[in-house]
């Protein structure tokens, strides 16, 4: 916060404005549904809530958005949170706005989007978040340990593009030598997006 700031100045500075208001409203918010059972009663509740991003979830998927805009791909981005500070939600809202990125003459700017983590359980937690936020059926693809059993539905997601696909960093080096050796996906551009970027790219990974 700047000297002349009030502490709640980014709220009506930035968060009200018009265009930004708009945008959290279409392409933020959701409605996250839990179903939850008595292990005693074996009673079965739903209960559900309407979840907005936090501010720095807001700011680090727009600057990412706007900059992708602008310079186009092949440019990497880092993103930087805190423990307990959303993470998931914010790759799971980076996926599904990257998956819509338009340069200025209104073309894609990535023709999919490939979320890779490096640990299980982050992996389930990354599935439910992206799995959340999808638009339609069939939108996120995600890919087990064993590539394999997937490989034609996986191929196809590719070529149709479009598509947000999950993969562990085990699975990762299978799915890029498919992407490398088919001819359908020769020249396409994809944004990658590396969970745990620090603890993952090391080694041969």
């Amino acid at each position: 916060v700047f000297e002349h700031e009030l502490s709640l100045a980014a709220l009506w500075e930035d968060i009200l404005d018009r265009d930004t208001w708009l945008t959290i409203l279409t392409k933020f918010i959701y409605t996250n549904h839990q179903t939850k059972t008595d292990p005693i009663t074996g009673k079965i509740t739903t209960t559900s809530q309407i979840r907005f991003p936090r501010f720095h979830q807001w700011r680090a998927v727009s600057k990412i958005a706007n900059a992708a805009a602008v310079e186009g791909p092949g440019n990497n981005y880092l993103i930087q949170h805190s423990a307990g500070s959303g993470k998931t939600k914010t790759i799971a809202w980076m996926a599904h706005r990257a998956g819509r990125f338009i340069d200025a003459s209104g073309k894609p700017i990535f023709d999919s989007v490939i979320v890779v983590t490096d640990r299980t359980v982050l992996d389930d937690n990354i599935k439910e978040g992206l799995d959340l936020l999808r638009a339609s059926e069939g939108l996120v693809v995600n890919v087990d340990n064993e590539l394999g059993s997937k490989s034609k539905t996986l191929e196809a997601a590719l070529s149709r593009g479009g598509h947000i696909i999950s993969c562990t960093i085990q699975t990762f080096p299978a799915l890029a030598k498919m992407m490398e050796k088919s001819p359908a996906l020769s020249g396409r551009n994809y944004c990658v997006i590396m969970d745990e970027a620090h603890s993952s790219q090391h080694g041969e990974a």
